[in-house]
């Protein structure tokens, strides 16, 4: 799970943003950018379930 995580910041990265920690909880979490360091313009959502099938 670590190596996911560890992913998921990486690929944030290379979009900008900066979180201070990965909260895999499925909620929309604000988090710095790399132009706005002291905001939190930026958002992610991420979860570690397993994917809905259709």
């Amino acid at each position: 799970m670590n190596d996911l995580l560890q992913t998921f910041q990486e690929v944030l990265g290379t979009h900008g943003l900066v979180p201070e920690e990965i909260l895999a909880d499925g909620e929309l979490h604000r988090c710095p950018t790399e132009s706005r360091p002291h905001k939190r313009n930026g958002a992610y959502i991420a979860h570690l379930d397993t994917p809905a099938t259709l």
